[in-house]
Parts: C-alpha cells; sequence; structure tokens
C-alpha cells in the first residue's frame, strides 16, 4: 500500500520545513510526497522553497512557472500521485508520527472513501484548541455539520482518502481561492463519507494574521460558494436556511471590525433575505465586532 501525500506551498519556506520533518517522522513505511511551489519559477521565495524541499530527499517537486493558487497546486499533485490513497498537508502544520499508519488501517477496516482525525489548534506556539469527536456520531456525510461549524474538520491536513473518491469527486474546485478544502468536501460528500481516527493526529497552527481577513475577500468567496454549492446547500431543507444566516453572519462580522458599515448591512440584509434569523448569533456576532472595534480605538489612541 503505497500513500501519496500532496503539499501546496506558497511563500512559507520555514514552516515549510517543519512540516515536511514531520512527514519524515512517520511511522508509515510508503510514503510518496509531491510538493508543489506555487511562489513562481525563479523567485526568491521559490528558490527558498527549492532548498528546503531538498534537505529531506526523495520528494517530488514541482514549481509552477507563475502563481496559481491551492486548489490548481494540490490537482497538478494529485495528477502525478501513484498511491491507492492520498492525503494532505497544509504547508504551516504538522503530522504526528502514527497519522498514517493509523488512517491507513482505519480505512483499510470500513467502508469509508476516506478518513479525517482529531487534531489540537495552536497560536503564536500555545495551544488553545483540542478537538474531541467520537466515531459514530462524527463520521458519515458531514456536509451539514462541516456547513453550520459544528465540525470543522478542520481542511486537509486530516484528511486521506482513497483516490478514486477524490477523482470520483472531481478533484479541487479552481475557481476558488478561499474555502478551497470545503468546496472540495461538498462534492466529496455527495457520494462517499468519511470516517474518524478519534486519535489527535494533526498539530494546525494558526497564523499570526489569523484576523486580518478581506471582508470584501469574504464576502466574494460565500457569494462563490452559494452559487457553485446551491443544490447541495438545499438538499438539507429547511437548515439550509440557517446555513445562509451562519455565513453571511461571519462576513457581517468582519465587515463591522474592519469599519466597512455599507458591506455590513449588505451582508445582514442578505442573511436575512436568505436565512433565518438567529438572534443569539445575531447578537454575539455585534457584539464580538463593537468589541473589537472599541479596544481597537483605545489602542490608537493610547
Amino acid at each position: 500500500m503505497k500513500v501519496s501525500l500532496i503539499i501546496a506551498t506558497h511563500e512559507r519556506p520555514g514552516l515549510l520545513r517543519r512540516a515536511l520533518a514531520s512527514v519524515a517522522r512517520q511511522s508509515f513505511p510508503d510514503i510518496e510526497t509531491i510538493v508543489v511551489d506555487d511562489n513562481g519559477l525563479g523567485t526568491h521565495q521559490q528558490q527558498q522553497t527549492g532548498n528546503v524541499v531538498a534537505e529531506f530527499g526523495g520528494m517530488t517537486y514541482v514549481a509552477n512557472p507563475k502563481n496559481i493558487g491551492k486548489a490548481a497546486s494540490m490537482n497538478i499533485a494529485a495528477k502525478l500521485a501513484q498511491g491507492e490513497i492520498i492525503a494532505f498537508l497544509d504547508d504551516d502544520d504538522e503530522f504526528h508520527p502514527d497519522k498514517i499508519t493509523q488512517q491507513v488501517a482505519r480505512l483499510e477496516s470500513t467502508q469509508a472513501a476516506g478518513v479525517y482525525c482529531n487534531y489540537e489548534r495552536t497560536f503564536r506556539g500555545n495551544l488553545y484548541y483540542r478537538s474531541s469527536l467520537k466515531r459514530g456520531k462524527d463520521e458519515g456525510d458531514l456536509a451539514l455539520d462541516m456547513l453550520l461549524g459544528k465540525n470543522e474538520i478542520c481542511g486537509g491536513s486530516t484528511l486521506a482518502i482513497w483516490r478514486r473518491a477524490f477523482h470520483d469527486a472531481g478533484g479541487f474546485n479552481e475557481s476558488f481561492r478561499r474555502h478551497v478544502d470545503w468546496s472540495f468536501l461538498l462534492s466529496f460528500f455527495r457520494n462517499h463519507t468519511l470516517c474518524l481516527c478519534e486519535e489527535t493526529l494533526v498539530t494546525i497552527h494558526m497564523p499570526d494574521n489569523l484576523w486580518k481577513i478581506s471582508p470584501e475577500a469574504l464576502f466574494d468567496a460565500k457569494q462563490l460558494l452559494f452559487s457553485t454549492y446551491s443544490e447541495d446547500i438545499a438538499r438539507h431543507g429547511e437548515a439550509a436556511l440557517d446555513i445562509h444566516f451562519r455565513h453571511w453572519m461571519d462576513v457581517y462580522s468582519q465587515s463591522l471590525r474592519a469599519r466597512k458599515f455599507g458591506l455590513a448591512a449588505k451582508c445582514l440584509a442578505l442573511s436575512l433575505q436568505h436565512g433565518r434569523m438567529d438572534v443569539p448569533r445575531f447578537a454575539r456576532s455585534t457584539a464580538s465586532a463593537l468589541k473589537h472595534m472599541t479596544l481597537k480605538s483605545r489602542s490608537r489612541i493610547g
């Protein structure tokens, strides 16, 4: 059994070294690692990234001529993959040593097309969250829980799937620059399910610019998500109203934080037009944004 591990990287050669070191520590004996460098051929970042990959040896390295985005880069790697199973690792995350071993065993013991795992999150070196997902309860078609934020699945780094299921889902949607993993999983869940490894097998390192999200970019991403996957969302019936409200509230909150009041009003209108009012969520989103604005104003005065 061979596992093809796919990593798309952009402007993170130092963090990539940490990610690749975690791959080198894997207990599974047959891993084919494919790194796609999306910095642009000949750039300083590309040269640094190439040097980092060369430190580890035995890995397939592809440098894109120009930046084409994570989704397209992942698809390039998937076309090269020879393994029966495909796994993914974000360039700033880390696998725990038995990640691949345990996930392969779980896939082989179930009828699921893919497997994910529990994970921990760190911010600036400090652990602040560890998931506690359970077998049975958090397995199967998880599209609704993912869309409602009840189960983040936490992106590609927790996933390993049969290669045939990846291609059946159509690979990554290259229209997306944000929500790349979500868009893939929505296609995946049309015909396939996920099983779970309950062990914590991945560390997700959150970036320093975690809260510096462009509300305009987030708005565009939500519009693309809803237009592209309207049927996938509609299949959840009445819950589709809650999905719309939740996602537009996310952009509403970010818009308030950035003092983009016109965009915030537009998002509130969309949440009411296509969603169902959740008064507690609306209150929390507004209060959180106003608190952020107040603290930011005080810091400027100080």
